[in-house]
């Protein structure tokens, strides 16, 4: 395996050259600096941009296409890493030693096709594929209260710190959607294309040289390369107790989540000590949390902890019997306490 990182004119090419797969992967990253007000229409932005273009405007056609390419699957993200929110494209591709004709660089048309030629007329978005896809978000952004582990976790870290990305919902605000037009998220589109961070990368069996040449002929983004910064949150404030949030809902099973910030961490504990801790603590069935919380006790369902490294906060979540909420936060503050002392 060998990894080459080259930076070429306005972006970031990464290539990853390893004959362990038998399929391509490629990805690209478009980031800027969180802002809250952005966040819903970059989402939208991810969502629209994969449901069709200039050239396959309907799902009908992008299928065909893709079954042409050998079933390829391809789709979008976007979500917030620690100081930036990032859209992800991203598709995998057969080899062409295991293709009848190669097909390198028909996918990687594909994908420049889907980022730049998008489905617009007039300065706007295709009117009918827009009002899909932002009807979509919004049922999806009415469903996240039904959903009580992604709810719990979500209302946590709004709590956690109202000044910090942290507490922002990754998923979007259906206030913002609301004002979205097709017209404002086109205008939006050029924003990203003029001032995002961008990285490519691509993973698979390949010629670095001739993929370097292949990206350059093809990807059309020709501003002034920026800088990136620290994705890593800085913690300025830490409380010394606890902030008790407690929401009621009709459902059977309690959700707790215990949130904690980890302030000014060395990258080596960032990266090594905190994931060890972690898994120690309640990383697995043979943590302490689980054997005594749920084994020991019956003191839940279930319940686990999770690092967030650009993030430097650990979440603890549990399903619990509202009556034993008390008994668990307790016994949880004791594991924490065991490992303080070694």
């Amino acid at each position: 395996m060998m990894y080459k990182k080259m930076e070429i004119g306005p972006f970031n090419l990464h290539i990853v050259k390893t004959d362990c797969y038998k399929v391509n992967r490629m990805v690209i990253q478009f980031k800027r600096k969180v802002k809250k007000e952005e966040i819903t229409i970059r989402n939208l932005l991810a969502d629209t941009l994969v449901s069709s273009t200039k050239k396959y405007n309907t799902q009908r056609l992008l299928n065909i296409k893709t079954e042409e390419l050998y079933g390829m699957p391809y789709g979008s993200s976007a979500y917030i890493s620690g100081n930036y929110d990032i859209m992800r494209f991203s598709m995998e591709f057969l080899n062409d030693k295991y293709t009848l004709e190669p097909i390198f660089d028909e996918a990687i048309d594909f994908m420049m096709d889907i980022l730049f030629n998008p489905n617009v007329n007039n300065g706007m978005f295709d009117e009918k594929n827009f009002n899909i896809n932002k009807r979509n978000m919004e049922n999806n952004l009415k469903s996240l209260s039904e959903n009580p582990d992604t709810y719990s976790k979500t209302k946590a870290l709004e709590n956690i710190d109202g000044d910090s990305p942290i507490s922002y919902n990754a998923y979007g605000y259906l206030e913002d959607l609301d004002q979205i037009t097709s017209k404002s998220l086109y205008s939006y589109y050029l924003d990203v294309l003029k001032k995002d961070i961008v990285d490519v990368f691509i993973i698979g069996d390949v010629e670095i040289n001739n993929v370097k040449k292949g990206i350059l002929e093809k990807l059309k983004i020709n501003t002034i390369k920026k800088k990136s910064t620290s994705h890593f949150i800085k913690h300025n404030k830490v409380r010394k107790r606890a902030k008790t949030i407690k929401e009621k809902k009709d459902i059977k099973q309690s959700k707790l989540v215990m949130a904690f910030k980890i302030k000014n961490p060395t990258d080596f504990e960032r990266d090594y000590v905190s994931v060890i801790y972690s898994y120690i603590l309640g990383g697995s069935a043979d943590s302490l949390m689980f054997k005594n919380i749920r084994e020991k006790h019956s003191l839940c369902y279930y319940v686990s902890s999770n690092i967030y490294k650009v993030s430097n906060i650990m979440l603890i979540n549990s399903g619990i019997k509202y009556k034993d909420a008390s008994k668990v936060i307790r016994l949880i503050k004791k594991e924490i306490k065991n490992m303080y002392m070694g």
